[in-house]
């Protein structure tokens, strides 16, 4: 209509980019601007790029031979994005590592599960989707001990909700895992290390000064702390605490190892014993127990004990001297070595006889 000087046009921006407008003077000597083939994808000097949702306005100008003009406007609104679908979903913890759902997504699937360690209390979802599309479920979300729900779908910019897809996320209970799979002295297994056994008794070379103490623990969420280097003196037992928290916090367990830097040796190679006896006396290492017989007059008898060590303790003399009552005396001898392992024992049976009452003469 010649009138009417503002038209209204819907177009949809994913297929038009440009607009071709055509118009006839009803006056031959009037002249028309504004016309032609006009790109609408980028902006002119007429209007601002058009965008999804937006719309502008095209000015078509006619001059009348005696200079007057009209203006009409063809306002050209952009038809909204009515894309909803999401092409693809990813989830990743908190240092972006991606975790793998199962099934493997699928457009036309909607169910999915993902199973995560209790480490891991949150998870990033990132959807695939149409720029001019809104995205809900994505994002940062926070997980519960147990069974997550998270539904994430994609509304168009014109409004429809597409697809929902649920993703079931099971976050792991906190392991109660307080116990060891290795238990180390220089990088070496203890020997009859097992994961149950809880106290060590380590006998180490003498002149052994320091050791290292390492731990490997059998959840790798359980934390370990007791472990590290430690200084032996020679001849005293070093007690060394491990303790295993589990990832739970609230579970532990304590390994003992009781170590000793010292002599083994405690085979008592002879023993020699100085005194009057009326019974013959030789000394067998594989003979463990010896009758003696002594007279009165002897009321003492002196033990030398010869073993292979020099750092082990004998015992069951005393000083060496052994003072010997009227009747059965019960001697047992034998070496604790420093490490405080007893050697074999020897026992000796001693009967010292009584003072003979006899007063009599045998010749006058």
């Amino acid at each position: 209509s010649q009138t009417t000087t503002s038209y209204n046009i819907v177009v949809d921006t994913s297929t038009v980019d440009s607009i071709k407008i055509e118009a006839t003077v009803a006056a031959e000597t009037s002249s028309v601007s504004g016309t032609g083939v006009i790109d609408i994808s980028d902006g002119t000097s007429y209007y601002t790029t058009l965008t999804s949702g937006s719309t502008v306005s095209l000015r078509v100008i006619v001059t009348a031979e005696s200079s007057s003009t009209r203006t009409y406007y063809v306002n050209i609104a952009s038809q909204l994005d009515t894309n909803n679908t999401i092409s693809g979903i990813t989830v990743t913890d908190t240092s972006s590592n991606e975790l793998t759902y199962s099934p493997t997504f699928e457009a036309a699937t909607t169910a999915y599960t993902l199973d995560v360690a209790y480490s891991i209390s949150s998870i990033y979802i990132v959807a695939s989707a149409a720029t001019t599309a809104t995205l809900t479920g994505t994002g940062l979300k926070t997980l519960s001990v147990g069974s997550n729900t998270i539904t994430i779908y994609a509304t168009s910019a014109a409004g429809d909700k597409g697809t929902e897809y649920t993703l079931t996320v099971t976050r792991a209970s906190a392991s109660t895992d307080a116990t060891l799979s290795n238990l180390t002295i220089d990088g070496t297994t203890i020997d009859g290390f097992a994961s149950s056994t809880t106290s060590y008794s380590i006998v180490l070379d003498r002149g052994t000064s320091s050791i290292v103490v390492g731990a490997t623990q059998n959840d790798e969420n359980a934390t370990i702390t007791g472990t590290g280097t430690f200084t032996l003196t020679a001849g005293q037992t070093k007690s060394i605490t491990i303790t295993v928290k589990a990832e739970n916090g609230s579970t532990t367990k304590t390994y003992t190892l009781n170590v000793i830097a010292a002599e083994e040796k405690n085979t008592i190679e002879d023993i020699a014993i100085t005194g009057e006896l009326t019974t013959s006396y030789v000394f067998n290492t594989e003979t463990y127990s010896y009758a003696i017989t002594v007279p009165y007059t002897t009321s003492s008898l002196v033990f030398d004990v010869t073993y292979d060590g020099s750092y082990g303790t004998i015992s069951g003399i005393g000083d060496g001297t052994k003072i010997l009552s009227v009747g059965t005396n019960t001697v047992t001898i034998y070496v604790t070595s420093e490490a405080g392992v007893q050697g074999e024992s020897y026992v000796y049976t001693i009967t010292r006889t009584s003072a003979s009452s006899d007063a009599t003469l045998s010749d006058l």
